[in-house]
């Protein structure tokens, strides 16, 4: 029982357990090997990232304005804008 705890916990407490060098490069290479195969997530939301690019819907009038490719839609035009 005692080197599943060590096993288990280890990585995350390796000075209250005392785990040798060896154990605490097993625990990094482990934590390395999880880094290869874990998912990436985009840093900015794809929405985001096309407003951003200037890639407005034709009705979306802040959007438009908000990149420079449409006037200012005044206060009705908050009436008129669409959730996202």
């Amino acid at each position: 029982m005692a080197h599943s705890l060590r096993a288990r916990l280890g990585c995350e407490h390796a000075e209250l357990l005392g785990l040798t060098d060896a154990e605490q490069q097993a625990c990094v290479d482990a934590l390395a090997a999880g880094g290869k195969t874990a998912p990436l997530y985009a840093v900015i939301s794809p929405r985001k990232k096309a407003i951003f690019d200037g890639d407005c819907a034709e009705d979306d009038d802040w959007c438009l304005y908000r990149v420079g490719k449409g006037p200012y839609p005044g206060l009705l035009g908050l009436g008129r804008r669409k959730p996202h």
